[in-house]
């Protein structure tokens, strides 16, 4: 049960920052080579190379010949993301609407 607990903390860990996720993001739409995903997310070259070491030592993405696709763990990370991502901003647009609304009051 350690070794589990170490490999989900490890890809908890790799996806907790926004350049990870825009690359997850990235890679759903199909296998991109790291200048295609440099230019599509503008991305410094430092941070990228970083970015990408960390995911796939975490098993999220792989790397085959020159291009980077998503692991079946990538795969389900984005299924679940998508929908966290979208309950937080309505969550968020709900509390600022309670907030403008008694600000008025």
């Amino acid at each position: 049960m350690g070794d589990e607990l170490k490999e989900v903390a490890e890809v908890f860990q790799a996806v907790s920052s926004e350049n990870r996720l825009k690359i997850i993001k990235e890679l759903s739409t199909g296998p991109k080579t790291w200048s295609e995903l440099m230019f599509s997310l503008k991305m410094n070259p430092k941070i990228l190379d970083e970015s990408l070491k960390k995911l796939i030592q975490a098993g999220v993405i792989v790397k085959e010949g020159n291009k980077y696709r998503l692991t079946s763990i990538g795969d389900y990370i984005l299924q679940i993301i998508e929908p966290l991502a979208k309950l937080t901003a309505d969550i968020i647009e709900s509390l600022f609407k309670s907030f403008s609304l008694k600000k008025k009051k």
